[in-house]
C-alpha cells in the first residue's frame, strides 16, 4: 500500500485523536489488575507480565527496577498534555508521560517526560517508514511506536547534560540554541531544545535512512547501538524513577561511551545556530564535557551494564554505596 502525504496526515490525525483515549483506558485496566494481584513475588511477576500486555500500544519505554523485595516498573508513553497541546511552533503534539508502579510500598505515580512529538514528525513516519497492515486496506496506526523506543532515553540525556553547561533551566539559556539528534528505528528525529515552564526536547521532523547523509547515518548508528543497551533504564524513565533510583551512573556510562565520537556529536548538536557567540562557548563546554567523561569509572560502569544488565548493576551500586556509608559510621 502506498502511503501518500494526504493519507499520512489522515493517519496522524487518527493517531493524535486516539492517543489520550488509549492511555486512559490502559491505565484504568492497569489499576484494576493492580487491585487483584497476590502480594507475593510470583503475584508481582504475573502482574508485570499482564501490564506489559496491557501497555503494548502505549509504552514506548519500559523498565523493571528495584530489588527482589521492593521491585517496581516504570514506562513512558505518548499522551495529550492539556497544558501543552501545541508545541513551540504552534503545531499539535503528543507529550511524553512517565508512570511508575511499585510493589512494596505499593503506589502508582505519574509525571511528564522530557519530550514532545509534533504532528509533522508523526506524519513523516507514516509516510516514510515500514508500516504493519491489519489487512489489505487498513494500516495498524500503532505500528509506528517502535520508532520512538529510544526517544525517552536520549531526550532525558540531552536535557540533563546540556543543563550542565548552562547556568540554569531558564528561558534565557534555551532559546533554540541546541538541536539534538535522536535515533529512530528507521531514521532519525531532528529536534530542538525549548523551554516553556520546563525544558523539553521537541521533535520537529523525522528523516528516514534513505534520505540521511553519510555523516547522519554514522551518527544514527552510534547513538542507536548505545541506546539499545540503555533504552530500558532509570535514565529512560526520568524523572519519574528519581524517587526510587538514581540515573546518575547510567548517564556517566553513556557519556563515556560517546566520548570517542565527541566531535561528530557536538557538531550535529550545534548545527544551524542562530546565536554564534553563545553557541561557540556552549559548543566548547559540551565538547569538553563528553571528552572528559571517558574515565576508568565510566568504562567499568559501561562494562557492567553490558555484562550483567542495567537492573543488576544498579543493585550492585546501591549495595556498595550502603557498605561505604556504613563504614563511615563510628560505633
Amino acid at each position: 500500500m502506498i502511503i501518500t502525504e494526504s493519507l499520512a496526515k489522515g493517519l496522524t490525525h487518527r493517531f493524535l485523536s486516539e492517543a489520550q483515549d488509549i492511555v486512559s483506558k490502559s491505565l484504568r485496566k492497569l489499576e484494576k489488575e493492580a487491585g487483584g494481584y497476590k502480594n507475593s513475588k510470583s503475584g508481582w511477576e504475573k502482574y508485570v507480565g499482564k501490564a506489559r500486555s496491557i501497555l503494548q500500544n502505549v509504552a514506548i519505554s519500559f523498565y523493571e527496577g528495584g530489588s527482589k523485595t521492593s521491585p517496581y516498573f516504570a514506562f513512558v508513553g505518548l499522551s495529550v498534555d492539556k497544558e501543552r497541546e501545541f508545541n513551540s511552533w504552534n503545531e499539535m503534539c503528543l507529550s511524553g508521560e512517565a508512570v511508575i508502579q511499585s510493589h512494596h510500598p505499593r503506589f502508582i505515580d505519574t509525571s511528564g517526560a522530557c519530550f514532545n512529538v509534533g504532528e509533522h514528525a508523526i506524519s513523516r513516519i507514516y509516510e516514510r517508514s515500514k508500516l504493519r497492515m491489519i489487512d489489505e486496506f487498513t494500516v495498524d496506526i500503532y505500528s509506528i511506536l517502535p520508532e520512538f523506543q529510544q526517544l525517552p532515553l536520549w531526550s532525558a540525556f540531552w536535557i540533563g547534560n546540556l543543563a550542565v553547561i548552562t547556568d540554569n533551566f531558564s528561558k534565557h539559556f534555551f532559546p533554540h540554541f541546541y538541536h539534538p539528534v535522536i535515533p529512530a528505528k528507521s531514521g532519525i528525529f531532528l529536534c530542538e531544545l525549548t523551554h516553556v515552564k520546563f525544558p523539553k526536547v521537541e521533535v520537529r521532523t523525522f528523516v528516514d535512512d534513505k534520505n540521511l547523509s553519510e555523516e547522519q547515518l554514522k551518527l544514527k548508528k552510534i547513538l542507536w547501538d548505545i541506546g539499545i543497551i540503555y533504552k530500558s533504564s532509570p535514565l529512560a524513565t526520568f524523572p519519574i524513577t528519581n524517587s526510587v533510583e538514581s540515573d546518575y551512573y547510567v548517564n556517566i556510562a553513556v557519556l563515556g561511551e560517546l566520548a570517542e565520537y565527541a566531535e561528530l556529536i557536538t557538531n550535529a548538536l550545534f548545527q544551524n545556530n542562530s546565536s554564534p557567540q553563545f553557541a561557540a562557548r556552549a559548543q566548547e563546554d559540551f565538547l569538553n564535557l563528553i571528552k572528559n567523561a571517558q574515565t576508568e569509572r565510566s568504562a567499568k560502569l559501561s562494562q557492567a551494564y553490558r555484562k550483567i544488565g542495567i537492573r543488576e548493576t544498579q543493585l550492585v551500586i546501591k549495595k556498595e554505596k550502603l557498605r561505604m556509608s556504613m563504614n563511615t559510621i563510628k560505633i
